[in-house]
């Protein structure tokens, strides 16, 4: 087990230890020879922010979660993406004549492309409304190699 020390030039001369693995600081106080155990709050703020985000787009109606959805692709957030697609939002959704498999080829993201694929985004008969296809709207070679590789061969 590792150990991060560091040597506090304080009045006491405290000598703070941090196991790396372990959720706690433990301060030993030299002149004294006590040591005290300072838990770390870190595991609850994550906790906590993992469920503000949940409780955020659970609260989300459908038309609210797709919207979202569109936003985090243009904003180009994989993280609030993901989570937004998880909550449930559409992969077919359309936003200005485009689909959200559109957009996401257009911000050349191949990891969005792939979640929105993995989660049954139609991308075969779907058009844009100026007739272009989703391989149309980027010149990202992983996305097209990607798109290419899920059409089937009769296409």
């Amino acid at each position: 087990m590792k150990k991060l020390i560091i040597i506090l030039m304080l009045p006491l001369f405290a000598l703070v230890s941090c196991d790396l693995h372990e959720e706690e600081i433990v301060e030993e106080d030299t002149e004294k020879g006590t040591e005290v155990v300072v838990e770390e709050e870190v595991e609850e703020e994550v906790e906590g922010a993992e469920e503000e985000v949940e409780k955020k787009f659970a609260t989300l109606s459908p038309d609210e979660l797709n919207k979202a959805l569109v936003e985090a692709i243009k904003a180009k957030n994989l993280e609030d993406f993901n989570e937004i697609l998880e909550a449930g939002a559409d992969p077919d959704t359309v936003s200005d004549g485009l689909t959200v498999l559109m957009l996401a080829a257009q911000a050349n993201s191949l990891e969005m492309v792939k979640a929105l694929l993995d989660k049954g985004a139609d991308f075969l008969y779907v058009r844009a409304t100026d007739g272009r296809s989703v391989r149309d709207f980027t010149e990202n070679a992983d996305i097209i190699k990607l798109i290419d590789e899920r059409t089937p061969s009769h296409f």
